[in-house]
Parts: C-alpha cells; structure tokens; sequence
C-alpha cells in the first residue's frame, strides 16, 4: 500500500482533514446499470457540487469511455438545485474550437429572437 499524500484527503467542514474513502456511499446493489462511486467520482462530484454551489461553470476533460457522460448525468439527478441551466454538446475528436464558436453563436441568436 502507497504512502498517503495531501490528494488523499480533503478538508471537511469543520476544517479537519479526512479521507475521500470516509465520503464514499456503501454500495447496494439495485438494478443494472447502477452507478457504482468509487474514490475517483467521490472526489469528482465533490468538487463539481463545490463548482455549482458558488455559480461557478464545469468542464470535464478526457479520453473517451471513461464516465464523463455518466458522471454528470448522475450529478445533475442529484443536485439539489432547482436553479440549474444545463447545454450539452456533443463533441469528438474531430471537433474544432471554430464549430463551438458557430454553434454557440446560433444558439444565442435563435433565443434573443424569441
């Protein structure tokens, strides 16, 4: 077993530092399909409910098949606020940053018109 190191731990909200293992939900198994949270996704939507909480955009980056997709589907069932604006694109490696630009500026432009 490695040596712990600062990344394994965060600081909970009384200012202690505690491991990321104390946050993961026992796992129960349901149906097929469940998501399964593992350390990864336990620090992931930790962070990313730190991101919304103070109105702050999130990005995931990665390689393909890694649970982006699944990741935020599950946070965005589980977020507690009813004030949340989701846009979802989808883009592959052939994506160009001038497609984005495109697509975004025809979005604004169909809903001011609106």
């Amino acid at each position: 077993y490695a040596e712990s190191t600062c990344y394994d731990y965060y600081v909970d909200e009384g200012g202690e530092w505690d491991s990321w293992y104390n946050l993961i939900p026992e796992y129960v198994p349901e149906k097929l399909g469940n998501f399964v949270e593992n350390l990864d996704t336990t620090r992931t939507f930790y962070l990313m409910r730190l991101a919304a909480n103070t109105q702050q955009n999130i990005l995931l980056v990665g390689p393909g098949a890694t649970g982006k997709t699944s990741i935020i589907n599950r946070f965005l069932k589980s977020s507690e606020q009813n004030n949340v604006v989701t846009r979802s694109i989808v883009c592959s490696s052939s994506t160009k940053p001038s497609l984005l630009n495109q697509v975004w500026l025809e979005y604004e432009l169909r809903h001011s018109q609106m």
